[in-house]
């Protein structure tokens, strides 16, 4: 019924290193090339009808929002 998301801890400290990365991004679960996460080309080419930021880094602790707004219409009704 609630998410427990601690203030303190790796995932905390994740987002605000994200939110201080202007030129790099190494926080957990991420390597970007261009703005993109890195991939390898032979795998995308096997998913090419999926973008590489839907596929290949972690989603957020609490989910996708858009997936949790599916979810939850579907569980009303």
């Amino acid at each position: 019924k609630e998410i427990y998301f601690p203030k303190e801890g790796i995932l905390s400290q994740s987002a605000e290193a994200t939110s201080h990365a202007k030129k790099y991004n190494a926080t957990i679960g991420i390597a970007t090339e261009g703005g993109i996460p890195m991939h390898l080309g032979v795998i995308q080419d096997k998913l090419s009808a999926y973008q590489p930021k839907d596929l290949y880094p972690y989603a957020p602790p609490a989910g996708k929002p858009e997936l949790r707004s599916v979810w939850r219409s579907k569980m009303i009704q």
